[in-house]
């Protein structure tokens, strides 16, 4: 008889077979708002000093793993990233701790753009609640990968995307949710640039859609006074909206600030877009009471 040595595992199947299962369109949860945004940028040094490369952004959103996340509906991404430097926690997405589930992946330019919803669990009815009220969570890559440095900066290469999490101060500037959407809407724009923001105090018909500056030219006409200059530093200083839009978009050069109605200014940049914004509703109650 002769010796072998024999290893004992812990194995953990996650798959299984149904002879007959009664699949549901997946429409949604009709208790979460959708929000639109930019989760990351390639070809730019982020924050960390990293660059992504686009084209590897490009084929990890279309790699297999992604497509079959999104299809089920189980891409999800934490509330923060885990604190854990373990590789396994690390390359983990934990439905315990999922605040956000990503409807949609794509590229427009450099950009990784999403749809996406809150869970449904506490922490996404938390995030929900905090898309209804105008707060615009931001988020930030976790991967797996390898670092070359150069001139330039941190190259990212072998990319394998995790997820991406909601964090408070991203890596990338422009990785933040940029609005509440409806059905309805056309979420994806040719540009992210070139929409604007249809808000209402009902934030599940609120909408994004492309437009063009003729759009708001007759609203501006009326709105030149001292007072509404006034207004427009009152805005420029206070509102986070203005600066978070401003630094988005990338609006280097601001040729115009236009108050439409008490809740929405226009930004305008000269050769560019025209973007109109929702102003906070407590910045809008202090410019009616000076009004």
């Amino acid at each position: 008889m002769s010796n072998s040595n024999k290893i004992g595992y812990i194995i953990n199947e996650s798959g299984y077979q149904i002879e007959s299962l009664d699949i549901r369109e997946y429409k949604g949860n009709p208790d979460r708002v959708k929000g639109y945004g930019v989760l990351q940028t390639g070809n730019v040094k982020n924050r960390n000093g990293r660059i992504y490369k686009t084209e590897d952004l490009e084929r990890e959103i279309h790699a297999p793993r992604q497509q079959e996340l999104l299809r089920t509906h189980t891409l999800c991404g934490h509330a923060g990233h885990p604190l854990s430097s373990d590789l396994v926690v690390q390359q983990t997405i934990d439905p315990k701790l999922c605040c956000v589930r990503f409807l949609t992946l794509d590229m427009k330019g450099d950009d990784v753009v999403s749809t996406f919803e809150g869970t449904n669990n506490d922490l996404g009815e938390a995030f929900d609640k905090d898309l209804r009220i105008g707060v615009l969570p931001a988020f930030s890559l976790r991967a797996l990968g390898t670092i070359r440095s150069t001139p330039e900066g941190a190259i990212v290469e072998n990319l394998k995307v995790i997820t991406w999490d909601q964090v408070i101060f991203p890596s990338h500037v422009t990785a933040y949710t940029h609005g509440i959407i409806s059905e309805s809407a056309d979420i994806i724009p040719s540009k992210v640039s070139n929409f604007k923001f249809n808000n209402n105090n009902d934030a599940t018909k609120s909408s994004i859609y492309p437009f063009t500056n003729n759009d708001v030219i007759s609203a501006m006409k009326s709105q030149h006074s001292n007072e509404s200059a006034m207004a427009f530093d009152y805005i420029k200083d206070k509102s986070f909206n203005y600066h978070m839009l401003k630094e988005a978009f990338d609006m280097t050069k601001i040729d115009m600030v236009d108050l439409i109605s008490p809740n929405k200014i226009a930004l305008t940049e000269s050769g560019n877009a025209t973007i109109v914004m929702n102003i906070e509703d407590y910045i809008a109650k202090e410019i009616q009471n000076y009004s």
